[in-house]
């Protein structure tokens, strides 16, 4: 198992187009990839549970995946919240 704490840097939050973006990134893996807030977990697969999650700006999120490709699926969520969200 990999996992990663992330904080969400987009001032909208996690909204459907993040969520949009979350799913696909994390479809392209064959690990099982999932999304925690506090004590909610969502399948990062999924955009309706990442909505479901409700995720402002500056909540912090354990980017979790087991698996064959887990460490690279923990990487690409990563950089998705990361890096794609400062400008959304």
């Amino acid at each position: 198992m990999a996992e990663n704490t992330v904080t969400v840097v987009n001032p909208k939050g996690i909204h459907a187009r993040p969520s949009s973006l979350i799913a696909k990134t994390a479809s392209k893996f064959l690990s099982s990839v999932t999304l925690q807030k506090e004590t909610d977990q969502a399948d990062a697969k999924s955009v309706m549970e990442i909505l479901m999650l409700c995720i402002p700006c500056g909540t912090e999120l354990i980017v979790r995946a087991t698996g064959p490709d887990e460490d690279a699926a923990v990487r690409a969520v990563t950089d998705v919240i990361n890096v794609l969200f400062e400008r959304d």
